[in-house]
């Protein structure tokens, strides 16, 4: 299973923040539109930053992600999956957002 996890720089202070995010997926490659934050639907409290999650449970082999931001800028990337591993095959020059491989902790 492969997680596509977008967050913000920003940690927000009074909720945990949802990214709207739009998908589309067209062979081996998955569109995300950033759309904007949604407020969440719970009253509580929460510190971190804004986030937005994709699950993709068949993806492997070479992967382009394509994200655009509100303003209509684009970064394109391609990773290899594997089993137990991604590499970032290829990035922007200047990308306004950064891919990990390293796995990440979901509270």
């Amino acid at each position: 299973v492969v997680v596509v996890a977008v967050e913000t720089i920003k940690e927000f202070v009074n909720f945990n923040y949802e990214i709207l995010l739009e998908e589309r997926m067209v062979g081996s490659t998955i569109h995300l539109k950033i759309l904007g934050l949604h407020t969440p639907a719970s009253v509580m409290p929460g510190v971190g930053p804004a986030r937005g999650l994709r699950v993709h449970p068949q993806l492997e082999g070479l992967v382009s992600i394509t994200v655009t931001k509100p303003d209509g800028e684009v970064n394109r990337f391609e990773f290899e999956i594997e089993k137990r591993s991604i590499t970032i095959k290829k990035m922007p020059e200047e990308p306004f957002l950064s891919f990990s491989p390293n796995p990440i902790r979901f509270q």
